[in-house]
């Protein structure tokens, strides 16, 4: 048996059926692999756009005001200091690394037309740093307007500070929370003002001015290269195929940049934001007993004296109410 295919009057071709049944087994072939393709290429960029998380969408302008960001010469920190540049703000990268902050803080002033962007050096792993920073800031800027506390110590074998504070707890925790406190009347004279804390969802292992804590998700930065770099060959292989999952920088950037900007967060305190939203904190991150111990714990680490009444009890509010991370309490009873 035989199928004629009549193209014109005068053209035909005479294919045998098996012929013309081969042709259309390839074609459904190649049409099943076609759409695979398709089917998974679509699927991957679902995935990474759910993995993208929230964006800031908030147009607010910060003209005239003066923001800190900690380790802002690198990954999220760089992003939201890149971010806040463009609406006008004073931005002050607080670097350890002085050489890298300039050459950044001259990228986002030639990127961004903002030529208010500056470098102050800032160890965090040192104490005196934090001390003289601080002095610095209250000497030369007028007002401080928004703190992010956004640098963190990579994940790596065991260190200590210069003050022999374990390393990641003493630039994670103590640094900053000596820096919250030294900086607070600064904070509080241009208030309404913020203290942003980039945090991690990793806690559930384990006054005029608000403090808010945010987490930015998983984050391809220099801590996350470093991480990743540490652990044996079959662990990265294994991991690889999910780096197209991770967040970007300035991906990772857009929780911060929502709680320093967005209007209506002025009276908007002790929270935990995630995708440029509240979410609830773990019951581990609602004790207040906790809260309270590692406030008193904090303050003798880092060698500072009780403040006074009036600034202890606004920080003191504020820092257990960030500890708690969310309006729901656990039914527990301590003294302060």
């Amino acid at each position: 048996m035989t199928w004629i295919l009549a193209f014109d009057p005068g053209f035909s071709v005479v294919l045998p059926t098996r012929c013309l049944a081969k042709a259309f087994r390839t074609l459904s072939r190649h049409l099943y692999i076609i759409a695979g393709l398709g089917l998974a290429g679509t699927s991957l960029l679902v995935l990474r756009k759910w993995t993208s998380g929230g964006s800031c969408r908030c147009t607010t302008r910060m003209d005239g005001k003066t923001v800190v960001i900690t380790g802002g010469g690198s990954g999220i920190g760089k992003e939201t200091a890149r971010e806040l540049a463009q609406r006008g703000a004073r931005v002050i990268l607080a670097c350890r690394d002085e050489v890298r902050g300039k050459q950044v803080a001259r990228e986002l002033r030639e990127g961004t037309g903002n030529q208010e962007v500056v470098v102050t050096h800032l160890d965090l792993a040192s104490l005196t740093s934090i001390r003289c920073f601080a002095e610095e800031m209250s000497h030369r800027e007028g007002r401080l307007d928004v703190l992010v506390n956004n640098a963190g110590a990579p994940i790596g074998p065991r260190q200590v500070t210069e003050d022999g504070l374990e390393l990641q707890m003493g630039v994670n925790h103590f640094g900053h929370f000596l820096l919250t406190l030294l900086l607070l009347d600064g904070l509080k004279c241009s208030a309404p003002s913020r203290v942003i804390n980039v945090a991690s969802r990793a806690h559930a292992i384990g006054t005029g001015v608000t403090v808010n804590a945010v987490h930015p998700g998983v984050v391809w930065t220099d801590a996350m290269r470093s991480l990743i770099c540490q652990q044996p060959l079959w662990v990265r292989l294994l991991v690889a195929p999910f780096y197209f999952c991770l967040k970007s920088p300035r991906q990772g950037a857009q929780t911060t940049i929502h709680c320093a900007v967005a209007p209506g967060l002025e009276k908007v305190t002790g929270q935990y934001f995630s995708d440029c939203r509240v979410v609830e904190v773990s019951h581990s991150g609602q004790d207040d007993c906790t809260a309270k111990s590692l406030w008193d714990l904090s303050l003798e680490m880092v060698q500072l004296e009780v403040p006074p009444n009036s600034l202890k009890d606004s920080v003191h509010r504020s820092m257990s109410s960030l500890a708690r991370g969310s309006p729901v309490r656990r039914n527990r009873t301590c003294v302060y």
